[in-house]
């Protein structure tokens, strides 16, 4: 930090003690033995690449893209076939008096397929045999083969016109793809904006441990030549005690900020889901935070922007939609089902060991059909009730959107005032920390030529670590509501060149 510099001019103020604290303060120490350094991309590109969160927003939308093949298997084409053999004994003796016996046999085989058509409607086209034979027949045809080519079209109208309900269910299945991508990316903000924040959190606690060690190592300095100057009679056994006890306490306090320190680092290594391999040594937070203040956005575009970029409020868009088809298809449920049928059947029937009274060698004709269909519920309450529903959510739906903007804005402009606030907070907690370190000079000078004991000087050097310390949590703070503001007009991702593809989340290079 370039406001250490500033403690080299301590170092003009005398010999001695003087110097001694100095060195303590301009000499940085490593808070733990052997930290892995880790700069603010690597943490991202770590976390992008195995937070789990992260791995299964893909999942999701995975999820989303399968329910829209399942909703277009309704299209799919149907290729079927059936085969069937029997034996019939409705033939009376009385109808038949010159037969033996009357029974008939039948194998029946069919095939072909069915196709849904986007209209409505039902597409059949399948070839059908049927071979007969009449058991114990006298003087007719006793074996009889007819092959049949029939083409089938059944056309819903008014409910089923346009397949409203699979087309409706299509629609709304490519819709929950773009909501499962909207909530990906918020789910992936979530993670880069707590990561974010637990870095530099952690780059706080890190520099804490190291004013907290150099406030410590003051203190022993201290006490050393306290026990020396009690030995000269220069001092008396109160200020040792003094020395001591203030000793003691940097002591805990520093193990306190040590503390700080591992609890900061396992939520870092937990975003990044590679704190197995990292827990011995530690992190070092390797990037430095932005200390120079760029100019503050303006609050009208960020409103402006967030409104258009949120993707919360996208989500809710994507309902409304959903929603809105899912209205009209309970609403086409109300109608009367009214179904049209048409039906055309090519046949060709070959009789086999026929008599000769009998002999002939016609095919049949060509056969079509016709049909209408009309259905009606009276009540139609499940439809009804359907339809009712979907309306209440939906205003429900409209006025969660009115709340997340009113929530969104507030959000905004509480950002940016904390955003306000640290701008501020840097140049006053600096001159707070320079007036601090000048302090702490004239005490020193005071001390060593014996014109005040270790209290105030105790009492400069805690308030030097004090605003030292403050001083770095304002820079902190500034990036830490940075991040918020950000985040709260949804331009997170793309302040820090976060890209989304099918596959994976990266950082664009």
């Amino acid at each position: 930090m370039s406001e250490r510099l500033l403690f080299g001019k301590a170092g003009m103020v005398g010999l001695g003690m003087v110097a001694v604290f100095v060195v303590c303060l301009i000499i940085p120490r490593p808070a733990m033995a052997g930290p892995q350094r880790l700069s603010l991309s690597q943490a991202i590109e770590l976390a992008l690449e195995h937070n789990p969160e992260v791995q299964e927003s893909f999942e999701q939308v995975g999820a989303a893209e399968a329910r829209v093949t399942q909703a277009h298997g309704a299209y799919d084409l149907n290729l079927f076939s059936t085969a069937k053999y029997g034996q019939f004994n409705s033939l009376g003796v009385e109808d038949y008096p010159y037969q033996v016996n009357a029974a008939r046999s039948s194998a029946t085989g069919e095939a072909g397929f069915r196709q849904r058509i986007p209209t409505g409607a039902m597409l059949s086209t399948y070839y059908t045999n049927i071979q007969t034979n009449k058991l114990g027949a006298v003087g007719g045809a006793s074996y009889q083969q007819y092959e049949y080519l029939t083409m089938e079209l059944t056309q819903s109208l008014l409910k089923g016109f346009g397949d409203k309900e699979q087309q409706g269910a299509i629609q709304k299945a490519l819709l929950s793809v773009d909501d499962s991508k909207e909530a990906q990316r918020l789910a992936i903000t979530s993670v880069v904006s707590r990561l974010l924040r637990e870095y530099w959190v952690l780059k706080l606690a890190r520099y804490n441990v190291n004013v907290a060690r150099n406030t410590l190592e003051m203190a022993e300095e201290l006490l050393r030549r306290e026990n020396v100057r009690f030995a000269q009679g220069i001092s008396q056994g109160v200020d040792v005690d003094r020395a001591s006890s203030a000793r003691e306490g940097r002591l805990a306090t520093f193990q306190e900020y040590e503390r700080d320190v591992r609890v900061m680092e396992e939520r870092v290594l937990q975003l990044l889901n590679t704190w197995q391999d990292t827990r011995q040594s530690g992190i070092e937070p390797a990037t430095e935070p932005k200390k120079q203040v760029d100019g503050l956005p303006n609050v009208e575009d960020a409103l402006v922007q967030a409104e258009a970029t949120r993707e919360e409020l996208k989500q809710l868009a994507l309902l409304l939609r959903q929603l809105g088809i899912e209205y009209d298809i309970n609403t086409n449920k109300l109608l009367p089902s009214v179904d049209v049928s048409l039906q055309y059947r090519t046949s060709n029937g070959v009789d086999h060991l026929r008599g000769a009274e009998d002999f002939k060698d016609t095919d049949e004709q060509g056969s079509w059909f016709t049909g209408l269909s009309v259905s009606y519920p009276l009540q139609n309450r499940e439809a009804r009730g359907e339809r009712d529903l979907t309306k209440k959510l939906m205003r429900v739906a409209e006025e969660r959107v009115r709340k997340t903007k009113t929530a969104i804005a507030t959000e905004v402009r509480e950002s940016m005032a904390n955003l306000q606030l640290a701008e501020k907070n840097i140049p006053v907690t600096f001159q707070a920390y320079e007036a601090s370190l000048r302090t702490m000079k004239g005490e020193m000078e005071r001390f060593e030529m014996s014109q005040s004991n270790n209290r105030d000087l105790l009492a400069a050097q805690d308030l030097l670590g004090r605003d030292d310390m403050l001083h770095y949590k304002s820079i902190i703070d500034y990036n830490l509501s940075l991040i918020s503001f950000q985040a709260a007009c949804g331009t997170l991702l793309e302040n820090y060149h976060v890209e989304i593809d099918d596959n994976h989340a990266f950082l664009l290079q």
